[in-house]
């Protein structure tokens, strides 16, 4: 939360360091220049200057910087890449209206401020004013909108790389996970135990292993997948699990057997394997997993009862479920923890 509050806090500093350097160069220079080249009057008077000078850097603050606002309020509520038709057509509409506007209001202030009336005598000639306007601020709105749409192109793109990066990496850990030595050792174990005592539990067994490892295969290039598969596969997980722990593991699934949600490959197996990795299973502490839906949240929850050895962190498990989401929700995905239980939150996923 610190290191989140000091970007947030380097970023309004950048902010406002850019709109102080603008205004000082809209001050120090493009008012002055300007005023000398348009007011032919004020090149010899300092008061008419002055006046000039006023009014000069009035018309640019509200034009150039109200429409900077104006776009970024725009941007805020119709996205470029998403509605780039809609946006564009808004865009116009407010440039037409708010120009015109600003300008009566900003003519009439100044005018009460300095008592000079500005040289426009009549209707026509103020039209003719506000064309002008309206040509130079069309042109730094079209600036300024291209500037965005290509950062927003950018930064897409970007997040494409990113995304694909981050499948990549996730699908690599997912499979490290599965098939690691000693995921397939205990289960070899397991197995050559199950085949002297129980032929039928043997092949049942077995059978449950084949699903699992076919399960990892086959939505290893995928990025989201029905929940219903992913419980499908959690459940000959746990039959896998529970051979080894026996009745010292319980795990519950309360989902609608119609749920229509999407969740990430593998996400739920791994919050599984983390809680059944890193607690304490015996006859006098068992192990309770509940899986729960509900208002569109998954939340995956156990009572806590940490082992004493050292175990490898799951931090880098959870980081990688947590990028993935952000790419395809903004709902974030919730830790809590306390004495008594971990709970992790999935936000479920849908798509039309």
């Amino acid at each position: 939360m610190e290191i989140r509050n000091v970007t947030m806090l380097k970023v309004c500093r950048k902010t406002w360091l850019i709109q102080a350097r603008d205004l000082l160069i809209l001050l120090f220079v493009i008012t002055p220049v300007w005023t000398y080249l348009i007011c032919s009057g004020c090149r010899e008077d300092l008061a008419n200057f002055g006046i000039g000078a006023s009014y000069s850097f009035g018309i640019w603050l509200t034009q150039w910087k109200g429409n900077e606002l104006l776009s970024n309020w725009l941007d805020h509520r119709i996205s470029w890449l998403v509605y780039p038709t809609k946006r564009f057509v808004w865009g116009i509409v407010a440039v037409l209206i708010y120009t015109p506007l600003s300008l009566v209001i900003l003519l009439y202030v100044l005018y009460l401020i300095t008592g000079h009336h500005q040289p426009i005598s009549s209707l026509g000639e103020f039209l003719k004013f506000v064309g002008v306007v309206l040509v130079i601020t069309t042109l730094i709105s079209l600036f300024l909108n291209s500037r965005r749409f290509l950062i927003a192109w950018r930064q897409t793109a970007i997040n494409a790389e990113r995304l694909k990066a981050e499948g990549l990496n996730s699908r690599f850990q997912s499979l490290k996970n599965q098939v690691n030595p000693h995921f397939l050792f205990n289960s070899l174990n397991v197995l050559t135990s199950l085949v002297y005592k129980d032929a039928d539990e043997a092949a049942r067994f077995i059978k449950k292993l084949a699903e699992v490892y076919r399960y990892v295969l086959e939505t290893q290039n995928k990025e989201v997948v029905p929940l219903k598969e992913e419980l499908s596969f959690i459940e000959s997980y746990v039959f896998l699990s529970k051979i080894r722990y026996g009745e010292n593991l319980q795990v519950h699934i309360d989902v609608p057997s119609d749920s229509q949600y999407m969740v990430l490959p593998l996400s739920v197996q791994m919050l599984l394997e983390n809680a059944i990795k890193h607690n304490i299973i015996s006859n006098s502490k068992p192990l309770n997993i509940q899986v729960v839906q509900s208002n569109g949240i998954l939340t995956v929850s156990n009572n806590l009862q940490k082992k004493y050895q050292n175990l490898e962190s799951v931090g880098l498990g959870l980081n990688n479920i947590q990028s993935r989401y952000k790419f395809l929700t903004d709902e974030p995905l919730v830790i809590e923890s306390n004495e008594e239980a971990f709970t992790v939150k999935l936000p479920l996923l849908t798509f039309s």
